[in-house]
């Protein structure tokens, strides 16, 4: 029996793939599971849709990427904080800080988990963070505090 599979199963087949399995199998295990369901061509066809529509987003958050690494790219964002008389700062800058920062000097949304740092900066001065896109590079930016 050809069915299209709902769910990862280790060892057999991973979500959205369509494979012949043994009709016991199909009518025992997957269907009542809901793991799969049986490969008719509507099954299918939603399939391919939902494949082009994946392709699309993909090639979409690609194009966004590259363009918050083009337009990031060795720019300084400057943030002004409180700091003791010894320079530390009351409060350390965080990834969140910073992506707020980068929204308010450039209007770009980076999630907070592809900000870069060693430890969260609680000293004035200049420190590099990076912002990192994935397969499609990284940006270097100087986030200056004042």
């Amino acid at each position: 029996m050809k069915v299209v599979f709902l769910r990862d199963l280790p060892g057999t087949a991973k979500k959205g793939e369509v494979k012949n399995v043994a009709d016991g199998y199909a009518r025992n295990f997957l269907l009542p599971g809901r793991l799969a369901e049986p490969a008719t061509k509507r099954v299918i066809e939603k399939l391919s849709i939902q494949k082009n529509r994946k392709v699309k987003r993909k090639q979409s958050d690609d194009r966004t990427e590259r363009r918050i690494i083009g337009r990031l790219t060795g720019q300084e964002i400057k943030i002004t904080e409180k700091r003791s008389d010894t320079g530390k700062l009351y409060r350390a800058i965080t990834p969140q800080i910073i992506v707020a920062a980068i929204r308010d000097a450039h209007g770009l949304d980076v999630e907070p988990q592809k900000i870069r740092m060693k430890e969260p900066i609680k000293t004035a001065g200049s420190h590099e963070v990076t912002v990192d896109c994935g397969c499609n590079g990284q940006a270097k930016l100087i986030v200056t505090i004042k």
